[in-house]
């Protein structure tokens, strides 16, 4: 227990940091956003645009991994919580160090020794959060579950189950986020605008998808032409579990370390254990009958 409070102290430091900086440092206005090759800046944003941005990004980040930090297994998305943190806070402290100048100077030129400086905190942030973070004890050895649903075919008797998953909670936050992006461009920042609208389109892709159950296996169809083929052969067996999403690493198609999945929502969903030792799961209102079909697939009578 103590492990992980210390871990989670470690992943609050970038938005302390972040808001002690541009809360209270007397910083010009607009602040530099980007640099080109030389150092040079080459682009600007306004502070209160660059404020709320990298506060938005760091306490978002934060938020995350403490809402992670009840699942046993999140020792991965603890760790991609924190590199987002440490990531934008690095560069919005050094950006603010910049644009402060040293001592009564002002400058805008990027000090290179200083952004190597940021990349390093980045990246050793996140490192101490997974060596602190406990190790999740895994049992490979589990027995297959003695109560699999099947289905009752006849010899020679083929079957498909096809049907087609939608997401009113990912359809909600494109369109929400097509409407914030476009005021956001309009009346406050284009910048900030456009990260929003780029929330629209993974949403838009995300809210509706196709399953797919035959003699081949398993196959998920979803946004412009993204195939997931599990293979009949790669399938050890076929269950149904309660889905909450932290366990799977969030929402949308997530991948961690022995498992993946297209996770639209928490509720009832089809797991696959597959024979490399990884699970594959899926949010489904009904997800019985494709179960049972792989599971009869899989050992024919």
């Amino acid at each position: 227990m103590m492990r992980k409070v210390l871990a989670l102290a470690v992943i609050c430091l970038p938005v302390l940091a972040v808001g002690l900086v541009l809360l209270t440092a007397d910083l010009p206005d607009p602040l530099p956003s980007h640099w080109n090759a030389r150092g040079k800046a080459d682009r600007t944003m306004g502070l209160t645009a660059f404020t709320v941005l990298n506060l938005a990004v760091t306490a978002g980040a934060t938020a995350a991994a403490f809402g992670f930090a009840r699942v046993e297994s999140a020792r991965w998305s603890i760790t991609a919580c924190a590199f987002a943190a440490y990531l934008m806070g690095s560069l919005a402290v050094l950006t603010a160090f910049v644009a402060g100048g040293f001592g009564d100077r002002a400058g805008t030129d990027l000090p290179w020794l200083g952004l190597l400086i940021a990349l390093v905190v980045a990246f050793a942030g996140p490192a101490l959060v997974r060596l602190l973070w406990p190790v999740p004890v895994r049992s490979d050895d589990a027995e297959p579950d003695a109560d699999l649903p099947r289905l009752d075919l006849a010899p020679g008797e083929r079957a498909v189950y096809v049907t087609e998953i939608r997401s009113r909670g990912f359809a909600a936050l494109a369109i929400s986020c097509a409407v914030i992006g476009l005021i956001l461009v309009l009346a406050v920042d284009a910048f900030i605008g456009i990260c929003v609208l780029a929330v629209t389109v993974a949403g838009a892709v995300l809210q509706r998808a196709t399953l797919r159950v035959d003699a081949n296996g398993l196959r998920v169809v979803f946004g412009p032409g993204v195939r997931i083929n599990i293979p009949l052969a790669e399938i050890r067996q076929a269950g149904v579990e309660q889905i909450n999403p932290m366990q799977w690493g969030g929402w949308g198609y997530r991948v961690t370390p022995g498992k993946r999945g297209l996770i639209l929502r928490s509720g009832p969903g089809l797991v696959l254990d597959l024979t490399n030792n990884t699970r594959f799961a899926i949010t489904l209102d009904t997800p019985e009958p494709p179960a049972a079909l792989l599971n009869t697939l899989l050992t024919p009578h």
